[in-house]
């Protein structure tokens, strides 16, 4: 069993109340089903931010934020993979070792924030 940190880019004109919504039909293609392609499937269910928050003891850990507000602060998120708001998958190099503070991911990770500024990232927990 796995878990890790996926940040869903939602486009920033999407309400946040509708938010996790998106994201999911986002993330929706890449979760293993039985009307899904296998070769496809990243992982098979998800926690979305309000589900992090509502079994999180004491102060609940924040989730959503404007992209342009955590370029600074990745590493920080522990996020092994992205959904940018075309609906690509950008993950971790995983058979190179590469881990979710490694400065290429990292690198990497930041460059597709500065591509939408403007949007919702909403950081789910996925299951694979």
């Amino acid at each position: 069993m796995t878990r890790f940190y996926a940040l869903v880019l939602i486009r920033g004109d999407v309400p946040e109340d509708e938010a996790c919504d998106a994201a999911f039909g986002l993330l929706s293609p890449y979760m293993l089903s039985d009307a899904g392609r296998m070769e496809d499937a990243r992982f098979d269910y998800l926690l979305d931010p309000e589900d992090i928050a509502a079994l999180s003891e004491g102060e609940a850990p924040h989730n959503v934020w404007r992209a342009s507000d955590i370029v600074d602060q990745f590493g920080e998120l522990q996020v092994e993979a992205i959904i940018s708001p075309d609906g690509r998958w950008h993950e971790l190099d995983y058979e190179s070792g590469q881990l979710w503070d490694d400065d290429a991911w990292l690198s990497r990770a930041r460059e597709i924030l500065h591509r939408c500024p403007e949007c919702l990232a909403l950081r789910h927990v996925l299951h694979i």
